[in-house]
């Protein structure tokens, strides 16, 4: 029973491992040491603003604008987390902790997406007519998607700060892994998804990243020096190994190409999710301002 890969399949673990790097060099680059950012209440103060349209639109613009941009900072961290992770533990040839990782970074991938359709399509609906329900729809959600937990400890702590308790429900993971199998690179997003829980829960997959082999032999051996002899012929042998590399070899082949997918979808659906309901259009309308008021300054910048 041999627990060496052969020579091609290390070559094209190894550049696939090398393409991930390079793309967690290109996230780092985009992140600086610290980043600071006003951080809104949780509560929206909706009604003390109604009779005002340009305070309204102003306030939920800004609202939005703000819980968006530090939900998108700390995703992006979140997703370097993961591709540090992933490299750390291809590097330590742990083939158990690549699928969990990975597939954390599916469900990462999912959630980003049903974030992204579901604040489009709110912002995409908003007219000049109709507006002021879809950009309250899009500041409650988009606090539902920062904020939303079972931990007791933080559910109790929002609902004593006055959070609706339907806003702290999470988004349910099965609804956006649905919503992500629509697009075209995701046709198999079920079937990927099921096949990386198989591997991280306790089932026959993910017994495999312990296994060196199976055979047939009259012997079995330990490296302690004790050995099991077969009675009569030969006996089913089953070898287990720590560490055991040649099974984050094959892990890493299984995983590779799907994960550098799921990364680059995920920042590309975090790029397209819009900040705000309104547009800079709608807003230099009402407001007299493209910004609704707000003074930016690029937080990716080091001052």
């Amino acid at each position: 029973m041999s627990t060496e890969p052969d020579e091609n399949h290390v070559a094209g673990t190894d550049e696939m491992l090398a393409a991930i790097v390079v793309l967690r060099s290109k996230l780092a680059e985009q992140f600086p040491e610290f980043i600071e950012l006003s951080d809104p209440d949780v509560v929206a103060d909706v009604a003390s603003r109604r009779g005002d349209q340009v305070r309204l639109v102003s306030y939920l613009h800004q609202m939005s604008t703000m819980h968006v941009e530090n939900f998108k900072l700390g995703t992006h961290a979140k997703t370097m987390y993961l591709v540090d992770a992933f490299i750390s533990l291809a590097e330590a040839r742990n083939s158990l902790g690549l699928y969990s990782i990975a597939r954390t970074m599916f469900e990462l991938t999912a959630f980003l997406h049903e974030v992204h359709v579901r604040l489009a399509a709110k912002a995409l609906h908003v007219t000049d007519d109709y507006w002021a329900p879809l950009a309250e729809s899009f500041l409650t959600t988009i606090i539902r998607i920062r904020y939303a937990t079972r931990e007791p400890r933080f559910h109790a702590l929002l609902l004593a700060h006055g959070v609706p308790k339907k806003t702290l429900d999470p988004i349910n993971v099965m609804a956006c892994i649905k919503g992500l199998a629509s697009e075209t690179e995701y046709l198999d997003g079920h079937e990927r998804y099921a096949h990386l829980c198989d591997f991280v829960h306790h089932n026959l997959a993910s017994w495999t990243t312990t296994n060196a082999g199976t055979g047939v032999a009259d012997v079995a051996r330990s490296s302690g020096g004790g050995a099991i002899f077969a009675t009569s012929g030969k006996q089913t042998i089953s070898r287990y190994e720590y560490p055991l590399p040649v099974q984050a070899e094959r892990a890493l082949r299984d995983l590779g190409s799907g994960f550098l997918l799921d990364v680059e979808s995920s920042v590309k659906w975090l790029n397209l999710t819009p900040n705000s309901p309104f547009s800079p259009k709608f807003l230099t309308r009402i407001t007299g301002n493209p910004l609704g008021g707000i003074t930016v300054l690029d937080p990716r910048k080091r001052r």
